[in-house]
C-alpha cells in the first residue's frame, strides 16, 4: 500500500513539473500547391512542383527543403521502379516570391492582410509515351529517409 502511494506522489510530482515546464510550441504548415507536368519534346516531361505557405505566421526559420521528392506510381498504385531513380523523382528548389499580399474587397474585409510565399521546384521525367496512367504523389522528405 505504501509503494501505490509512493508512486502515485512521484506521478503528481512529475505530472505538475511537466505542465510549469511546458514551453511556447509553433509549427508552419503549407497553404497550397501545384504539381504540374508539360510535355518537352519526345518522351521528356517537364515537371514543376509550386509550395504556398503563409509568410506572416510562418517561422523564419523554417526553409523551404533544398529538393523536393516526387514518387512515380501505377494506376493500381504500385512504385514504378524503372522511371526516374527507382521510381522516385528529386526535383531541385529553384527559389521564391512573394505574391501579391493586397486584398481589395468592395464589401469589406474583417482582419489582416494575407501574405504568402511560393517555391518553385522543377525538373525533368523521361517517360515513354505508351505508358497509359501514372501517378506523380508529392513524397515528405522524412518519408524518403525511412
Amino acid at each position: 500500500m505504501i509503494k501505490i502511494i509512493n508512486f502515485l506522489k512521484l506521478g503528481i510530482f512529475i505530472a505538475i513539473g511537466l505542465l510549469f515546464n511546458i514551453q511556447n510550441i509553433q509549427s508552419t504548415h503549407i497553404v497550397g500547391g501545384d504539381l504540374t507536368y508539360r510535355h518537352v519534346s519526345g518522351d521528356v516531361y517537364e515537371v514543376t512542383l509550386s509550395l504556398r505557405r503563409d509568410c506572416f505566421l510562418g517561422h523564419p526559420d523554417a526553409e523551404f527543403d533544398p529538393i523536393a521528392h516526387i514518387g512515380i506510381f501505377s494506376a493500381n498504385g504500385s512504385q514504378l521502379i524503372n522511371f526516374g531513380n527507382n521510381g522516385h523523382l528529386q526535383i531541385p528548389y529553384i527559389g521564391n516570391d512573394t505574391l501579391n499580399p493586397f486584398i481589395r474587397s468592395d464589401c469589406g474585409f474583417e482582419g489582416r492582410q494575407v501574405c504568402v510565399q511560393e517555391a518553385k521546384y522543377v525538373g525533368y521525367l523521361i517517360l515513354p509515351l505508351d505508358l497509359e496512367v501514372i501517378y506523380l504523389v508529392i513524397k515528405d522528405a522524412a518519408e524518403m529517409q525511412r
